[in-house]
C-alpha cells in the first residue's frame, strides 16, 4: 500500500506497522528474518489483534458502512 501506483483506494486502507529496519520485505519475503517462538516473523507477531480490529473499525467508520 505504500508503493507508488497502489490500486487500493486510500479511504479503504489502514497501515498497521512497527516500522522494522527490514521493512518492506519486498521480494525476499521473510527470508532474512529470525522467526519468533511461534515460527512467524517478529514484524507480524508484534501487531496485536486489537490493533488490527481498531484499524478495521476506522475504515468502517470512514466509509460509513456501519451506523447505529
Amino acid at each position: 500500500p505504500l508503493s507508488e501506483g497502489s490500486f487500493i483506494d486510500v479511504k479503504k486502507q489502514e497501515i498497521v506497522s512497527r516500522n522494522f529496519s527490514c521493512s518492506p520485505c519486498g521480494q525476499r519475503f521473510f527470508k532474512e528474518c529470525e522467526p519468533s517462538l511461534h515460527q512467524k516473523p517478529e514484524c507480524l507477531e508484534s501487531i496485536s489483534v486489537k490493533e488490527v480490529s481498531e484499524a478495521v473499525q476506522r475504515i468502517v467508520k470512514r466509509l460509513g458502512l456501519f451506523k447505529r
